[in-house]
Protein backbone atom coordinates (compact mmCIF):
# COMPACT_ATOMS: atom_id res chain seq x y z
CA UNK A 1 0.00 0.00 0.00
CA UNK A 2 0.96 3.18 -0.91
CA UNK A 3 2.06 5.98 1.86
CA UNK A 4 -0.96 8.25 2.64
CA UNK A 5 0.08 11.91 2.61
CA UNK A 6 -1.97 14.92 1.56
CA UNK A 7 0.64 15.19 -1.55
CA UNK A 8 -1.27 11.74 -2.94
CA UNK A 9 -4.38 12.27 -1.96
CA UNK A 10 -3.94 15.85 -3.74
CA UNK A 11 -2.36 14.30 -7.29
CA UNK A 12 -5.58 11.78 -7.06
CA UNK A 13 -8.13 14.64 -6.53
CA UNK A 14 -7.15 16.63 -9.26
CA UNK A 15 -6.43 13.93 -11.86
CA UNK A 16 -10.40 12.91 -11.38
CA UNK A 17 -13.60 14.50 -13.05
CA UNK A 18 -16.82 15.13 -11.78
CA UNK A 19 -17.62 13.83 -8.50
CA UNK A 20 -16.13 11.28 -6.66
CA UNK A 21 -16.83 9.93 -2.85
CA UNK A 22 -14.51 9.35 0.22
CA UNK A 23 -14.98 5.21 -0.98
CA UNK A 24 -13.47 6.32 -4.64
CA UNK A 25 -10.67 7.15 -3.22
CA UNK A 26 -10.36 4.28 -0.85
CA UNK A 27 -10.63 2.05 -3.75
CA UNK A 28 -8.01 3.59 -5.98
CA UNK A 29 -5.54 3.97 -3.44
CA UNK A 30 -5.88 0.59 -1.72
CA UNK A 31 -6.61 2.71 1.84
CA UNK A 32 -8.24 -0.12 4.28
CA UNK A 33 -7.05 0.42 7.46
CA UNK A 34 -9.51 2.37 9.96
CA UNK A 35 -6.26 4.16 10.83
CA UNK A 36 -6.00 5.00 6.83
CA UNK A 37 -9.45 5.91 6.43
CA UNK A 38 -9.16 8.22 9.15
CA UNK A 39 -6.50 9.76 8.16
CA UNK A 40 -8.03 10.25 4.27
CA UNK A 41 -10.73 12.36 6.71
CA UNK A 42 -8.56 14.38 8.01
CA UNK A 43 -6.35 15.25 4.70
CA UNK A 44 -9.94 15.65 3.00
CA UNK A 45 -11.19 18.48 5.62
CA UNK A 46 -7.91 20.26 5.26
CA UNK A 47 -8.18 19.94 1.22
CA UNK A 48 -12.19 21.22 1.88
CA UNK A 49 -10.62 24.55 3.99
CA UNK A 50 -8.16 25.45 1.53
CA UNK A 51 -10.85 25.66 -1.29
CA UNK A 52 -9.63 22.69 -3.18
CA UNK A 53 -12.24 20.45 -2.96
CA UNK A 54 -16.16 21.27 -1.81
CA UNK A 55 -18.51 19.05 -0.57
CA UNK A 56 -21.51 18.11 -3.26
CA UNK A 57 -24.76 18.41 -1.66
CA UNK A 58 -25.68 16.98 1.85
CA UNK A 59 -24.22 13.43 1.29
CA UNK A 60 -21.11 12.83 3.57
CA UNK A 61 -18.32 12.20 1.80
CA UNK A 62 -19.10 13.09 -1.70
CA UNK A 63 -16.46 16.00 -3.31
CA UNK A 64 -15.85 17.97 -6.25
CA UNK A 65 -12.69 19.44 -7.53
CA UNK A 66 -13.34 22.95 -7.08
CA UNK A 67 -12.42 24.68 -10.80
CA UNK A 68 -11.70 28.53 -10.41
CA UNK A 69 -9.92 28.73 -14.03
CA UNK A 70 -10.96 31.62 -15.30
CA UNK A 71 -10.83 33.09 -19.25
CA UNK A 72 -11.53 36.16 -20.23
CA UNK A 73 -14.27 37.44 -22.40
CA UNK A 74 -12.99 39.17 -25.43
CA UNK A 75 -16.06 41.31 -26.19
CA UNK A 76 -13.70 43.53 -29.00
CA UNK A 77 -13.58 40.52 -31.42
CA UNK A 78 -17.47 39.59 -31.24
CA UNK A 79 -19.52 40.07 -33.87
CA UNK A 80 -23.28 40.11 -32.72
CA UNK A 81 -24.62 39.62 -36.55
CA UNK A 82 -22.45 36.03 -36.30
CA UNK A 83 -25.62 33.93 -36.16
CA UNK A 84 -26.09 29.77 -36.49
CA UNK A 85 -28.00 30.10 -39.85
CA UNK A 86 -29.99 26.52 -38.34
CA UNK A 87 -32.75 25.70 -40.28
CA UNK A 88 -36.13 24.47 -38.14
CA UNK A 89 -39.63 22.92 -39.15
CA UNK A 90 -42.23 25.92 -39.02
CA UNK A 91 -39.56 28.12 -40.37
CA UNK A 92 -38.97 29.31 -36.83
CA UNK A 93 -35.40 31.09 -37.57
CA UNK A 94 -37.40 33.72 -39.62
CA UNK A 95 -38.40 34.62 -35.67
CA UNK A 96 -34.98 34.01 -33.46
CA UNK A 97 -31.47 33.75 -33.96
CA UNK A 98 -29.53 31.23 -32.38
CA UNK A 99 -25.53 31.81 -31.40
CA UNK A 100 -23.06 29.52 -30.70
CA UNK A 101 -23.22 27.91 -26.92
CA UNK A 102 -27.39 28.42 -27.25
CA UNK A 103 -29.59 25.70 -25.11
CA UNK A 104 -33.31 25.39 -26.66
CA UNK A 105 -35.83 23.04 -24.93
CA UNK A 106 -38.66 21.52 -26.24
CA UNK A 107 -41.35 20.81 -24.04
CA UNK A 108 -43.70 17.72 -25.75
CA UNK A 109 -46.52 15.71 -24.19
CA UNK A 110 -45.94 11.95 -25.15
CA UNK A 111 -46.79 10.75 -28.79
CA UNK A 112 -47.22 14.62 -29.57
CA UNK A 113 -44.08 14.71 -32.19
CA UNK A 114 -41.02 15.51 -29.91
CA UNK A 115 -39.16 13.00 -32.34
CA UNK A 116 -40.59 14.07 -35.26
CA UNK A 117 -39.53 17.79 -34.78
CA UNK A 118 -35.97 16.99 -33.56
CA UNK A 119 -35.65 14.19 -37.05
CA UNK A 120 -36.70 17.22 -38.94
CA UNK A 121 -34.68 19.50 -37.65
CA UNK A 122 -31.31 17.36 -38.30
CA UNK A 123 -32.79 16.26 -41.52
CA UNK A 124 -32.67 19.65 -42.76
CA UNK A 125 -29.18 20.77 -41.38
CA UNK A 126 -27.21 17.27 -42.00
CA UNK A 127 -24.56 18.21 -43.95
CA UNK A 128 -24.31 22.07 -43.16
CA UNK A 129 -23.76 21.35 -39.32
CA UNK A 130 -21.95 18.66 -37.41
CA UNK A 131 -24.97 16.76 -35.76
CA UNK A 132 -24.83 14.08 -32.99
CA UNK A 133 -28.21 12.62 -31.77
CA UNK A 134 -28.75 10.59 -29.08
CA UNK A 135 -31.82 8.51 -28.68
CA UNK A 136 -32.98 7.26 -25.52
CA UNK A 137 -35.86 5.00 -26.22
CA UNK A 138 -36.02 3.44 -29.42
CA UNK A 139 -33.68 0.74 -31.15
CA UNK A 140 -32.51 0.65 -34.35
CA UNK A 141 -35.47 -0.77 -35.95
CA UNK A 142 -37.53 1.73 -34.42
CA UNK A 143 -35.57 4.54 -35.61
CA UNK A 144 -35.01 3.54 -38.97
CA UNK A 145 -38.84 2.98 -39.35
CA UNK A 146 -39.23 6.42 -38.62
CA UNK A 147 -36.57 7.40 -40.99
CA UNK A 148 -37.91 5.35 -43.95
CA UNK A 149 -40.78 7.83 -43.62
CA UNK A 150 -38.52 10.57 -45.92
CA UNK A 151 -38.48 8.87 -49.04
CA UNK A 152 -36.12 11.71 -50.25
CA UNK A 153 -33.11 10.12 -48.14
CA UNK A 154 -32.13 6.55 -48.12
CA UNK A 155 -30.60 5.29 -44.91
CA UNK A 156 -26.98 5.63 -45.83
CA UNK A 157 -27.22 9.31 -45.99
CA UNK A 158 -28.96 9.09 -42.39
CA UNK A 159 -25.60 7.02 -41.13
CA UNK A 160 -23.04 9.32 -43.28
CA UNK A 161 -24.49 12.83 -41.95
CA UNK A 162 -26.00 12.13 -38.36
CA UNK A 163 -24.25 10.57 -35.49
CA UNK A 164 -26.60 8.49 -33.67
CA UNK A 165 -26.18 6.94 -30.24
CA UNK A 166 -28.18 5.25 -27.55
CA UNK A 167 -28.00 7.08 -24.46
CA UNK A 168 -30.43 7.85 -21.13
CA UNK A 169 -28.41 9.02 -18.74
CA UNK A 170 -25.30 11.40 -18.03
CA UNK A 171 -25.49 13.38 -21.33
CA UNK A 172 -23.04 15.88 -20.13
CA UNK A 173 -20.48 12.96 -20.70
CA UNK A 174 -20.78 13.08 -24.11
CA UNK A 175 -21.75 16.69 -25.28
CA UNK A 176 -19.68 17.60 -28.45
CA UNK A 177 -18.25 21.04 -27.96
CA UNK A 178 -19.01 21.79 -31.63
CA UNK A 179 -21.75 19.98 -32.83
CA UNK A 180 -25.58 20.27 -33.13
CA UNK A 181 -26.71 17.88 -29.89
CA UNK A 182 -29.83 16.34 -29.73
CA UNK A 183 -31.13 14.95 -26.65
CA UNK A 184 -34.17 12.80 -27.20
CA UNK A 185 -35.15 13.09 -24.46
CA UNK A 186 -34.11 14.19 -21.09
CA UNK A 187 -35.79 12.09 -18.10
CA UNK A 188 -36.15 12.93 -14.49
CA UNK A 189 -37.64 10.36 -11.93
CA UNK A 190 -37.59 12.60 -8.66
CA UNK A 191 -36.56 15.90 -7.11
CA UNK A 192 -37.89 17.70 -11.04
CA UNK A 193 -36.40 20.95 -9.39
CA UNK A 194 -33.13 19.82 -9.98
CA UNK A 195 -33.54 19.27 -13.92
CA UNK A 196 -31.70 22.30 -14.54
CA UNK A 197 -28.24 20.89 -13.08
CA UNK A 198 -27.92 18.44 -16.03
CA UNK A 199 -29.22 21.05 -18.72
CA UNK A 200 -26.21 23.59 -17.14
CA UNK A 201 -23.99 20.50 -17.08
CA UNK A 202 -24.21 19.71 -20.75
CA UNK A 203 -24.23 23.80 -21.65
CA UNK A 204 -20.92 23.95 -20.23
CA UNK A 205 -19.11 21.38 -22.31
CA UNK A 206 -20.46 23.55 -25.26
CA UNK A 207 -18.11 25.77 -27.38
CA UNK A 208 -19.14 26.79 -31.30
CA UNK A 209 -22.25 24.28 -30.88
CA UNK A 210 -25.54 24.24 -29.49
CA UNK A 211 -27.80 21.71 -27.22
CA UNK A 212 -31.58 21.06 -27.47
CA UNK A 213 -33.36 18.89 -25.32
CA UNK A 214 -36.82 17.36 -25.30
CA UNK A 215 -38.46 17.07 -22.14
CA UNK A 216 -41.26 14.94 -21.29
CA UNK A 217 -44.63 17.28 -20.10
CA UNK A 218 -48.41 16.76 -19.43
CA UNK A 219 -50.88 17.04 -21.85
CA UNK A 220 -52.19 20.59 -22.30
CA UNK A 221 -50.17 22.15 -20.14
CA UNK A 222 -47.41 24.45 -21.23
CA UNK A 223 -43.67 23.77 -19.72
CA UNK A 224 -42.92 19.91 -17.99
CA UNK A 225 -41.45 18.47 -15.40
CA UNK A 226 -39.10 20.59 -13.16
CA UNK A 227 -40.99 24.05 -15.54
CA UNK A 228 -39.07 27.27 -15.35
CA UNK A 229 -35.53 25.04 -13.89
CA UNK A 230 -35.63 23.67 -16.65
CA UNK A 231 -36.06 26.53 -18.67
CA UNK A 232 -33.10 28.70 -17.20
CA UNK A 233 -30.17 28.08 -19.67
CA UNK A 234 -32.75 28.11 -22.48
CA UNK A 235 -32.49 31.06 -25.54
CA UNK A 236 -35.77 28.83 -27.07
CA UNK A 237 -38.40 27.02 -25.81
CA UNK A 238 -41.34 25.48 -27.38
CA UNK A 239 -44.40 23.34 -26.51
CA UNK A 240 -45.62 20.47 -28.06
CA UNK A 241 -49.01 19.03 -28.25
CA UNK A 242 -50.10 16.64 -30.69
CA UNK A 243 -51.29 18.73 -33.75
CA UNK A 244 -49.81 22.14 -32.32
CA UNK A 245 -46.59 23.80 -31.11
CA UNK A 246 -46.04 26.97 -29.75
CA UNK A 247 -43.31 29.87 -29.02
CA UNK A 248 -43.00 29.40 -24.55
CA UNK A 249 -39.80 32.23 -25.28
CA UNK A 250 -37.32 33.74 -27.49
CA UNK A 251 -34.86 35.65 -26.06
CA UNK A 252 -33.26 36.93 -29.35
CA UNK A 253 -35.56 38.33 -32.03
CA UNK A 254 -34.63 37.78 -35.76
CA UNK A 255 -33.70 41.35 -37.36
CA UNK A 256 -36.50 43.06 -38.28
CA UNK A 257 -39.12 41.08 -35.84
CA UNK A 258 -40.53 44.48 -33.89
CA UNK A 259 -42.32 42.24 -31.47
CA UNK A 260 -41.68 39.44 -29.14
CA UNK A 261 -42.41 36.21 -31.41
CA UNK A 262 -43.29 34.70 -28.09
CA UNK A 263 -46.77 32.93 -28.37
CA UNK A 264 -46.82 32.37 -32.07
CA UNK A 265 -48.47 28.89 -32.59
CA UNK A 266 -48.75 26.50 -35.38
CA UNK A 267 -51.34 23.51 -36.27
CA UNK A 268 -49.84 20.94 -38.02
CA UNK A 269 -50.30 17.16 -39.21
CA UNK A 270 -47.78 14.54 -38.31
CA UNK A 271 -47.96 11.49 -40.71
CA UNK A 272 -46.01 8.15 -39.44
CA UNK A 273 -44.17 9.60 -36.20
CA UNK A 274 -41.89 11.82 -38.32
CA UNK A 275 -43.19 14.07 -41.86
CA UNK A 276 -44.41 17.04 -40.72
CA UNK A 277 -47.36 18.16 -43.20
CA UNK A 278 -49.45 21.15 -43.76
CA UNK A 279 -48.12 23.59 -40.63
CA UNK A 280 -50.84 26.77 -40.61
CA UNK A 281 -49.81 29.57 -37.97
CA UNK A 282 -52.46 30.01 -35.70
CA UNK A 283 -52.25 34.31 -36.39
CA UNK A 284 -54.59 35.19 -33.95
CA UNK A 285 -52.62 33.28 -31.11
CA UNK A 286 -54.43 31.08 -28.31
CA UNK A 287 -57.20 28.92 -29.51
Amino acid sequence: MLKLSRALVERWVKSTTGDFSLQDIRNELGIESDEGKGHLRVIMFHLRKDAIVQSVGKRDGVYRLIDDELIPMKLSGANPHKVLDLRFPFELERFVRIYRKNVIILFGSKSAGKTAFLINLAKMNMGRFPIVYFNSDMGEEEFRMRLDKFEDLNIEEWDELIELYPRCLNFEDVIKADYINIVDFLEIFDEFYRIGEPIQKMASKLNNGILIVAIQKNPNVEVGLGGQRAMEKAKLVLSLDPGKIKIIEAKNWQEGIISSPKGRMWTYKLIGGARILNPIENIGGEE
